[in-house]
């Protein structure tokens, strides 16, 4: 029983090894390649049909890049090896797909049965793939929720752990995904099903192999020649100024000249990174402008080097620039504002001066920032009186404020002198008070003492006349010595 197991096991992997590697393969399937410019070159690879049938007419569908003959036919089992072009002037990174035509009456009379399972994480088990007219497909969702089904035209409500079966009937690639049952957004990206007939010849895209290709050109070299700058190879340029010209770039070889670039500091070019043919030629628009932000860089002689390369021995020219004695203001205006500051200030002012539309030199350059102005001298003096206004007219403004606060302090300072004053005042004022006060208390005390004298003088009279005196006073000396 064990030994029926072990074969029926062995049996299973060799059917299921065969069944995985029944495909059309190529070996190498990918090529890094330089190609000669305006020359083709090759590659080869070796092509396998490890299916259960014969292909045919396989090649490259049309495109700029790459072909191969035309294999008539590779029989099942069968390899050849095949020897490919690059053509055209094309440098390509991607893949390119053979294509190849098989009867599909070899593959039998087969009614399959193919199951696309979505999981609980929103996975797919089968992705793009082919089936044939009168194949079913089974959708199962095992997902917790419910989801929605599209496939070709028709939408599907799919409750979780539920399927749905289509038949097809006709050959045509249908696209299908599934969505969320509650938004309706795509949860998974759109698959492909290609629906092949079963009689006359057809191409499967899902056993057709590709080829990955990195194709880069090399251009043959070539001669160029070019007018230079100035005669003497030599410009006196201020911080403020901009020279400009053309320079004339020609192909003086007998091959294509590519990818010219040209390249130096202080220079910007109108063209740049062309093409030229043989014994054509380029003008280029050049501008000068000495890239000096501080003072101490003026006065001074500048060599930089002009180089043009491409598929040609490197062209190098010096230019000799003179800067001369410029007194520069860096910016830092004890107001706070920079010379851009400045310009941005006077644009809005001023929108329709051409100064703010830009239209021609560089005349000014930060250290910490690089703006081009183009203007005239005309609009540039405009600009210069517009910020000595300013400046005029800032002053004015400080030299109040100034004024404004020497007035608060000595405002201030007598208000704080008053109030010593008052303070002083009332201090005095309390000390008036307190002896006021004393005096009303002893002038009541003399009164009260006055009224009280004449009321015991009042009583005696009265006792007196009525008889009694004597007697009250022994009274009242018997009862003090009594006590």
């Amino acid at each position: 029983m064990l030994k029926k197991n072990y074969s029926f096991l062995f049996l299973f992997i060799i059917l299921f090894v065969s069944f995985t590697s029944a495909e059309l393969t190529v070996t190498p399937s990918s090529f890094e390649l330089e190609k000669v410019y305006g020359l083709d070159s090759e590659f080869t690879f070796i092509i396998n049909n490890s299916e259960t049938y014969n292909f045919t007419n396989i090649s490259f569908p049309t495109n700029p890049y790459v072909r191969i003959p035309e294999i008539l036919i590779l029989q099942s089992g069968e390899s050849k090896t095949i020897t490919g072009t690059i053509f055209g002037d094309n440098e390509y990174i991607g893949n390119q797909f053979l294509e190849a035509f098989f009867f599909s009456g070899d593959i039998g009379d087969s009614e399959e049965s193919y199951i696309v399972t979505i999981s609980s994480d929103g996975l797919i088990d089968l992705r793009d793939f082919s089936i044939y007219v009168g194949n079913t497909v089974t959708f199962v969702n095992n997902n917790t929720d419910e989801l929605i089904l599209t496939f070709g035209e028709s939408t599907t409500v799919l409750p979780s752990s539920e399927n749905r079966t289509f038949t097809v009937t006709t050959p045509e690639v249908l696209s299908y995904y599934f969505s969320d049952g509650i938004s309706f957004n795509p949860i998974t990206p759109t698959y492909q099903i290609t629906i092949l007939s079963t009689s006359g010849i057809v191409t499967d895209p899902n056993l057709n192999p590709s080829l990955f290709f990195n194709i880069s050109l090399i251009y043959p070299q070539t001669s160029i020649s070019i007018s230079y700058l100035s005669s003497d190879n030599y410009l006196d340029l201020s911080p403020f100024e901009e020279e400009e010209g053309t320079i004339e770039v020609r192909n003086i070889g007998t091959k294509i000249a590519k990818n010219i670039n040209l390249d130096c500091d202080w220079i910007t070019f109108s063209q740049n990174n062309f093409d030229l043919a043989p014994g054509s030629s380029k003008p280029v628009t050049y501008k000068i402008s000495p890239q000096v932000y501080y003072t101490n860089d003026t006065d001074k002689t500048y060599n930089k080097t002009l180089s043009i390369t491409g598929n040609f021995a490197p062209v190098d020219r010096v230019i000799t620039i003179f800067v001369p004695y410029t007194q520069i203001d860096a910016g830092n205006y004890s107001q706070g504002m920079s010379l851009i500051d400045w310009f941005l200030d006077y644009c809005e002012d001023n929108p329709d001066d051409e100064i703010c539309g830009g239209k021609t030199t560089i005349i000014y350059k930060n250290a910490s920032e690089n703006i081009t102005i183009e203007t005239g001298n005309k609009q540039f003096q405009e600009f210069i009186a517009y910020i000595i206004a300013s400046n005029k007219e800032m002053n004015k403004k400080l030299q109040m404020q100034s004024e404004l606060t020497a007035f608060i302090n000595l405002s201030l300072s007598e208000t704080n002198n008053m109030s010593t004053i008052v303070l002083e005042a009332v201090e005095k004022s309390s000390e008036q008070t307190a002896n006021i006060n004393e005096t009303i208390l002893t002038v009541l005390l003399i009164f009260m003492f006055v009224i009280i004298c004449a009321l015991l003088v009042f009583l005696i009279k009265l006792l007196n006349k009525r008889g009694k005196v004597p007697t009250l006073l022994r009274d009242t000396w018997q009862r003090i010595k009594t006590q």
